[in-house]
């Protein structure tokens, strides 16, 4: 089917000779409607013949020969004429939808295959004893850009090559355009050439995309010029009447030999030097003379149209726009133009009009009409050929709901003698009318939607009352304020202790009364922080002994009161502890302490030694302490109120190993030297092993109060000589080995 697309407008090159000879001519003239292949036309030159020139799908669109387009003058819309002037072009296969005249299948959606690369060919051309020679033919061309497109060949007796990729003809005339005369010089190889043939391929793909007319051409003539003529310049305008903002193209009519020069001003600033110059665009308002000037071998020839092209004003009804509105209330449309140039028309163009649309004024009145959408135009006329230009406007009709009344009080309770701030927050629709009443405020009522400033004196609960109308209706609201007898506060606090050691913290609590906006203030003399402004100041820490009074003063808008209670911190006790000293392995320290006061307790670091001191007195103030390894004692004195202090003694252990076992003993259970156990002071760990004289493992031992008392599997051994081996780990880190022999006696 042919596409009916608006695209740029384009223009083809093209040139007219002055009394040109016509060589060859053909007009494709075979009476045919519809349906009639190219390749079966046979003209009175001969046969057309067709080359596939690359892929050609299952359904590639054919040419055809018929007045199913029809082959019309230069200037003319496309158009079907059945059997009066048919055109060579290109269309649909028949597997599809046959010929349609200059329609194409631009894409099969998978169904049908179009793609197309083929070339339909004239007959051989004698052109023995002809030169300079010109292709004037008629066409019409669109399709996809180089995509789907139409090229102009040439065979010079040899090889075909490209003459010609020919510009999109004008859409100007839907949907098949206007058709368009081009002319292009032969090459030299033409010149007295007896076997030359023309040629016009068409190529597309399947992808869909593409705009109708595909291509035609007719009246193709072959022309050499003839000798002296003298230009004349002439020229048309596919439109001489536009709208500005409009493009037009100039075809150059003008007869000249080959070789010519052409100079074209358009009035509007725009010149070319082109044969024919393309799209020319007018801005402005305003009349415009356009001149063409042809220069060749013969001479020179000017043509002036003068105002011969005529571009008229826009015309603008401004943007589309739309409005709710109430179905008791009614709008001026004309508020709602916005960038109009003015002088329009108003119009309703709802399915069923309203009946109460004023199309002079433009007010429309909704009241008592059924909610809904309800549609207007707004039309300026242009002047033509400019069209005329429409805004359009909704206006949505609902049935609107009354007001809702809705007091906004900065406070539902206030102090007696205080004022309270009355604002309405009312919803609705243009409310246009406030009723306040304010029980035993002053002012008593109010007419305006507020802020009201209301004093009340009188302590009570008290009614407050609004009433608001809007264009749909009235509705009220009542709130309750409540009015107390107010005073000036109490101070007051809590202490968590109030008697403390240096370094201690104090939680306060602020047990105050007041009523309204209130401010606190805290001191606290000897303290950390030393002050605070809020309610609660949460810990205060002192550190230096003494007697300090921290303060609380309440201030409201009625009065001031001030609170204070002392807080006692009390000095820290002493002690001093002696005296650092220095003893053997296993030897006893004597350590002392003197508190000014409170109990004194012993500890120890490191203390993973057990329990190595022993008060001497009672209080603790004399010790005996036996370390195993350098140790620091610390004395700490504590006080009934749980202050402390410490002092601390360093007692230095000179290690000395003695580390060895027995050469003899006799496990005779006299009492005397029955076990044999491994000596010295200071061993963490040891592995002690006793052998027999075979060299057999007798006896072993991880601890050294685990000894051997000369039984093997509960069997006392016979008197011998026993080998030993002791390897130990000292308190102090050290380790060693002792190897010997000891004897067992009877």
């Amino acid at each position: 089917m042919r596409k009916l697309l608006t695209l740029l407008i384009f223009s083809c090159t093209f040139f007219v000779g002055n009394a040109q000879t016509v060589l060859w001519t053909e007009t494709f003239s075979n009476a045919c409607a519809s349906d009639c292949d190219a390749t079966a036309y046979v003209g009175p030159n001969g046969a057309w013949t067709e080359t596939l020139t690359g892929v050609n799908g299952s359904d590639a669109n054919v040419f055809y020969v018929s007045g199913q387009e029809c082959g019309n003058a230069a200037g003319a819309c496309g158009s079907v004429c059945g059997a009066a002037d048919p055109s060579l072009h290109i269309g649909s296969n028949a597997s599809v939808l046959m010929d349609q005249g200059a329609a194409y299948l631009s894409g099969g959606g998978g169904f049908f295959f179009p793609e197309t690369d083929r070339r339909i060919e004239s007959p051989t051309i004698n052109m023995t004893g002809n030169s300079n020679l010109t292709l004037t033919f008629n066409y019409i061309e669109n399709g996809d850009g180089t995509i789907d497109n139409a090229t102009v060949w040439y065979f010079n007796g040899a090889t075909w090559t490209l003459l010609q990729d020919m510009a999109k003809t004008p859409l100007t005339c839907n949907p098949q355009g206007t058709w368009t005369s081009l002319s292009i010089a032969l090459p030299a190889s033409a010149n007295n050439n007896p076997s030359i043939k023309i040629g016009f391929r068409w190529v597309n793909n399947d992808d869909g995309i593409g705009t109708d007319p595909s291509f035609a051409v007719d009246d193709i003539q072959i022309t050499t010029p003839s000798a002296g003529s003298t230009p004349v310049a002439n020229f048309t305008a596919s439109s001489t009447s536009l709208c500005a903002g409009d493009c037009i193209t100039f075809t150059n009519t003008s007869t000249f030999a080959p070789g010519a020069t052409f100079s074209w001003n358009f009035g509007n600033s725009q010149t070319s030097t082109l044969q024919t110059p393309g799209s020319i665009c007018y801005a402005t308002a305003g009349s415009y003379t356009v001149t063409l000037t042809v220069t060749d071998a013969n001479g020179t020839d000017t043509e002036t149209k003068t105002n011969h092209i005529v571009v008229n004003a826009a015309v603008s009804a401004g943007l589309d726009n739309s409005a709710n509105l109430c179905n008791n209330n009614s709008i001026n449309l004309t508020t709602l133009i916005s960038g109009s140039t003015g002088g329009g028309t108003w119009a309703e163009t709802t399915a069923v009009p309203s009946g109460q649309f004023n199309t002079v004024s433009g007010v429309f009145d909704a009241s008592g009409l059924t909610p809904g959408i309800y549609t207007f135009s707004y039309t300026v006329a242009g002047t033509a050929p400019c069209p005329n230009d429409v805004a359009n406007f909704t206006i949505t009709v609902t049935a609107c709901a009354g007001p809702t009344a809705i007091i906004n009080a900065s406070s539902l309770t206030v102090c007696a003698g205080q004022s309270l701030i009355f604002n309405d927050a009312s919803t609705g629709t243009n409310i246009n009318s406030w009723t306040w009443s304010f029980g035993s405020g002053l002012p008593g009522t109010a007419n305006t939607a507020g802020p009201h400033s209301i004093q009340f004196n009188t302590v009570g609960t008290f009614n407050v009352w609004l009433e608001v109308t809007d264009d749909n209706g009235t509705d009220d609201q009542t709130i309750q304020i409540t009015v107390t007898a107010c005073s000036s506060p109490t101070a007051s606090f809590s202490i968590s202790d109030d008697v403390i050691c240096p370094d201690d913290c104090i939680t306060f609590g602020n047990t105050s009364t007041s009523t309204g906006p209130t401010t606190y203030v805290w001191t606290f003399p000897g303290g950390s922080p030393a002050s605070y402004t809020g309610p609660t100041p949460g810990q205060v820490c002192y550190s230096t002994p003494g007697t300090y009074a921290v303060g609380l003063t309440v201030t409201n808008s009625f009065g001031t009161n001030s609170y204070s209670q002392n807080v006692d911190v009390l000095a820290a006790p002493t002690i001093v502890a002696g005296n650092d000293t220095i003893i053997d392995m296993g030897g006893v320290a004597d350590l002392s302490a003197t508190a000014s006061e409170g109990e004194i307790t012993w500890s120890w670091t490191p203390n993973t030694q057990g329990s190595i001191l022993d008060c001497i007195i009672s209080d603790c103030s004399e010790a005996e302490a036996m370390p195993v390894i350098t140790t620091i004692f610390t004395a700490t004195t504590t006080t009934t109120e749980g202050c402390q202090a410490t002092a601390n003694v360093i007692v230095s252990v000179d290690y000395k190993a003695y580390i060895g076992v027995p050469s003899m003993f006799s496990p005779n259970d006299d009492g005397e030297n029955d076990i044999l156990y491994v000596k010295g002071l200071g061993i963490t760990n040891m592995i002690f092993r006793v052998y027999n004289r075979y060299g057999q493992l007798v006896f072993e031992s991880l601890d050294q109060k685990d000894g051997w008392d000369g039984k093997v599997k509960g069997q006392l051994e016979n008197s011998a000589t026993f080998v030993y081996t002791l390897e130990y780990l000292l308190v102090n880190g050290t380790s060693g080995n002792v190897n010997g022999n000891v004897t067992l006696v009877k």
